[in-house]
């Protein structure tokens, strides 16, 4: 019986920590936390080995941390391009890694 109310306990304490990425950002937001930076190096890995998505994961990965440069610099040599669009968009990005 001890061993089933633990679980309970368990249980209803660490389920609302599973929730989606969506919500993690409300949450995050709600909290007053500016920064998620271990969620925004998995969004970093996970965009070197998915490259179809890698904008996507970059744009999230510097939305949950805005403070983090490594978004910003992972942004710029994903841009980067001989068009002049590619370029103005990767000095951006990389600009704004640097002020971060």
């Amino acid at each position: 019986m001890k061993r089933y109310i633990l679980l309970f306990l368990l249980i209803s304490f660490f389920v609302p920590s599973l929730s989606p990425g969506k919500d993690l950002y409300e949450d995050q937001l709600d909290r007053g936390i500016r920064n998620s930076e271990p969620y925004s190096y998995l969004l970093i890995n996970a965009s070197k080995t998915d490259k179809d998505n890698a904008r996507s994961l970059l744009q999230d990965a510097r939305k949950y941390s805005p403070d983090l440069p490594a978004p910003y610099f992972e942004i710029a040599k994903n841009a980067f391009g001989l068009s002049p669009r590619g370029i103005f968009e990767s000095v951006d990005s990389m600009l704004q890694g640097i002020a971060a």
